[in-house]
């Protein structure tokens, strides 16, 4: 089971890194517009639209970010768990974690809903920490 777990998860994790390109794909088409705006409000003087530009830019740029490094983790948790005698009870639990850490963050981050960035961030990390498990148990 653990194997079959490991290339789902490669699987998920390769096809994932996809979606943050094509967030960054859709980040950098607005980049010069950004840009654009951002010198229109300080000519203007009008910084509160200044910020509100610049921190809704920020934030899907953070969100593109996230949509990058969570499936690299899953990669790399993925090509560990045959290598390491993978010891938890159910890797299944560990896959499920991860996909829903990756997916509920994305989705948290390109809606910029704080709580669902919070649950993928704790997800991840419990996650983790039972890929550490798994190494421990494995030694």
């Amino acid at each position: 089971m653990n194997i079959e777990m490991s290339q789902i998860l490669l699987l998920f994790g390769f096809s994932w890194l996809l979606v943050g390109c094509f967030l960054g794909l859709i980040q950098g088409i607005k980049h010069t517009q950004h840009h654009e705006n951002l010198d229109q409000y300080a000519r203007s003087g009008e910084l509160l639209d200044y910020h509100r530009e610049f921190n809704s830019f920020k934030q899907k740029t953070t969100a593109h970010t996230h949509s990058m490094l969570f499936p690299v983790v899953v990669i790399l948790i993925a090509l560990s768990m045959p290598l390491n005698g993978y010891a938890g009870d159910n890797p299944i639990v560990l896959g499920v974690g991860l996909i829903a850490a990756t997916v509920i963050w994305t989705v948290g981050g390109v809606i910029n809903v704080k709580v669902f960035k919070v649950i993928g961030d704790l997800l991840l990390m419990l996650s983790i920490m039972l890929a550490i498990e798994g190494l421990v148990n494995g030694l």
